[in-house]
């Protein structure tokens, strides 16, 4: 993942409704510049907008708040970790929505079993040894580990309602080569293994889970969609999972995942018996939410309150009174402080300006800076680190902007003894401005001095005034045209 956690960049990206899936919706991008000439360079990215539908059994079956917001961090938690294993389409996200690079699909999924559960286990009941040309030992027992082969690869096709595949169907159909289908079973493998093992050590059993994979434009395979989700895999707890094998009843497991949905619908006969979908109970929601809320925290080890503020933050955007458009641009995402991504947007050669402050109780001032920009054409972002409590971060991002960008410019805001301000200097090889963070005028006649006095070799332009900075940093772009 890139550095850019916390920049929040105002351009003109345009965000425009592509098309909806079972849970997620899907956004294209574009960018108009200021001659107003559309740069198709930018339609290598995708919005995926991870909404609060529940599906189960190929089927829309309610919505329950915060799905979307859990699905998406651990989506990216997933992504992150296991990207030494294959290359994947994440690239960023904020909330319950996801950057991502574009790639083609492949239609087919791949479903990795580590236990026999679920279908798999209700066709072996039946008497179905062969599943998607696997063929199963006799004598398993229910939610059993399977010990002959870990995982189990069974492939579906991917549409409205997914079947079965064989691996030389896969083949023969034209899906995938032999050498490509070989290389998909080894990283499903790879990947597996590595979700399992992390998830015992979180006292978490993943019995099953799938995979989506796509071409770059090199057509290398690489990973899409999710991976690791409560919606696309099952979790139990794993001492509920001993206790219930012990006794060999299942009915009391504790699954963290969207079981809890399914268990429901099975209970109601649905689909099976009746193709009416039966209403969710306000009781089965709850336990739904509070079990997506645990494996979240749980898996991204997490503070409870750090996860309960941020779901708040999250709760407080999405019900604002915001108009949102499916064939037009997507304002949710605006209101919801998405920018953060553009900055992955740009080539080395765009000119913009990182405003750096060192909190975010400075972000009166960010806000303010950005709209001068804004008003002047300028790109522009910000960011928020403390030069004294997160030097190493800040030297991090110094790096990769002075590595990756020839036309910056940085702003930087703080109050007292604004180490910020020296500390971007001294490291970068771009133009800092300075700008002492102050509450009145007394404050400001005590803190400008600690932007003004700066060591040797460490030239920071002190400007007092937003509006002066807005217009130095176009007369300083003026001069590279």
């Amino acid at each position: 993942m890139l550095p850019f956690d916390d920049i929040n960049y105002q351009d003109n990206i345009r965000l425009k409704y592509a098309t909806k899936g079972k849970v997620r919706n899907l956004y294209s991008l574009s960018f108009i510049d200021s001659t107003n000439v559309l740069k198709e360079s930018y339609n290598q990215y995708l919005v995926l907008e991870q909404s609060d539908r529940c599906s189960a059994f190929d089927y829309s079956i309610c919505e329950i708040d915060n799905k979307g917001y859990f699905l998406t961090q651990i989506a990216a938690f997933w992504f992150d970790y296991t990207r030494h294993i294959i290359e994947n389409h994440y690239i960023n996200h904020r909330y319950n929505v996801m950057l991502v690079k574009k790639y083609r699909p492949i239609k087919l999924e791949f479903i990795a079993r580590g236990h026999i559960t679920g279908s798999c286990w209700r066709g072996y009941k039946d008497g179905v040894f062969n599943i998607s040309g696997e063929t199963l030992p006799l004598g398993l027992t229910q939610n059993q580990r399977f010990t002959h082969k870990f995982p189990i690869i069974t492939p579906t096709t991917k549409g409205e309602h997914d079947e079965p595949i064989t691996p030389v169907e896969i083949v023969n159909q034209n899906y995938l080569t032999e050498e490509q289908l070989e290389f998909i079973y080894e990283i499903v493998s790879k990947l597996f293994n590595a979700g399992y093992k992390k998830c015992l050590e979180n006292h978490i059993i993943m019995a099953d889970t799938k995979y989506e994979f796509g071409f770059d434009n090199n057509g290398s395979i690489v990973l899409i969609d999710e991976i690791h989700t409560p919606d696309s895999s099952r979790f139990w707890c794993l001492n509920s999972f001993y206790e219930s094998q012990k006794k060999m009843d299942f009915s009391q497991l504790d699954n963290l995942d969207k079981d809890v949905i399914r268990n429901y619908l099975v209970s109601q006969g649905f689909p099976k018996t009746t193709k009416a979908i039966p209403p969710i109970p306000d009781s089965v929601v709850e336990t739904f939410k509070s079990k997506y809320f645990s494996i979240t925290k749980r898996l991204l080890d997490i503070e409870e309150s750090t996860l309960i503020n941020d779901m708040n933050d999250y709760y407080t955007q999405k019900h604002k009174d915001i108009s949102v458009s499916e064939n037009g641009l997507m304002k949710k995402l605006d209101e919801q402080d998405i920018g953060c991504f553009n900055h992955n947007y740009f080539n080395k050669d765009t000119k913009f300006v990182v405003v750096v402050a060192g909190s975010r109780s400075d972000k009166q001032h960010t806000d303010k800076m950005l709209n001068i920009l804004k008003d002047r054409k300028i790109m522009g972002g910000t960011l928020f680190m403390s030069a004294h409590k997160e030097t190493q971060k800040v030297i991090d991002y110094i790096k990769y902007i002075d590595t990756n960008f020839n036309n910056v410019l940085w702003v930087t805001m703080a109050g007292m003894s604004n180490a910020l301000s020296g500390v971007v200097s001294a490291n970068s090889k771009f133009p800092t401005i300075g700008y002492p963070v102050s509450k009145n005028q007394t404050d400001l006649m005590l803190n400008m001095n600690a932007t003004l006095q700066m060591p040797s070799n460490v030239p920071v332009m002190t400007i007092l005034s937003l509006e002066n900075i807005g217009l130095a940093c176009q007369r300083i772009f003026n001069l590279l045209n």
